[in-house]
């Protein structure tokens, strides 16, 4: 195999794996999407369907379960859009590389719009929803520890869910 055809199949590689990667963007994205959605109705089906069912003492720690795991899994959605990001690119580098001598610049030029400085993104979009989404299970979470304490008797609400609001706060605000 001669080096053009080494280079050809190679570009084609890339731009496969390229179209792979977004795919597998989307794919996570969905992932996510359906783990929130299923968590949050998880949560309010407990806070307000199970409020007449179930006691008191039992609906706090399964939401505060729920909204620690929504936490968790905020926080790997936004390292999985920050490393799909960087796959994303990283194979678009490729493709300009290898593809040079065999369609031209293809990545290495945008596209520009008069009176259109802004340039909006699905992945930075979903980095911001994501960011947003991790916000909201942390005040959820606050909002749970807090009522937990208010509703309960003082000495049923430890130190340790002030410890945990604490150290929550601080880590969220830093």
């Amino acid at each position: 195999m001669d080096k053009l055809a080494m280079r050809k199949r190679a570009f084609e590689v890339a731009l496969k794996a390229r179209q792979q990667e977004i795919d597998l963007y989307w794919t996570r994205a969905n992932y996510f999407m359906t783990a929130f959605a299923t968590l949050g109705g998880t949560a309010v089906i407990v806070a307000v369907l199970g409020a007449g069912f179930v006691k008191e003492w039992f609906i706090f720690p399964i939401l505060y379960v729920i909204e620690w795991m929504g936490i968790v899994l905020s926080v790997a959605w936004i390292y999985a859009n920050e490393g799909s990001k960087y796959w994303q690119v990283n194979w678009e580098k490729y493709v300009d590389v290898l593809g040079k001598d065999i369609i031209g610049p293809l990545f290495v030029y945008r596209a520009k719009e008069k009176g259109c400085d802004r340039r909006y993104s699905v992945s930075i979009i979903n980095k911001i929803i994501s960011r947003y989404i991790l916000v909201i299970w942390v005040m959820a979470l606050i909002a749970t520890i807090i009522l937990w304490c208010r509703r309960v008797s003082a000495d049923s609400c430890s130190d340790a869910h002030h410890s945990w609001l604490i150290g929550l706060v601080v880590g969220a605000t830093s």
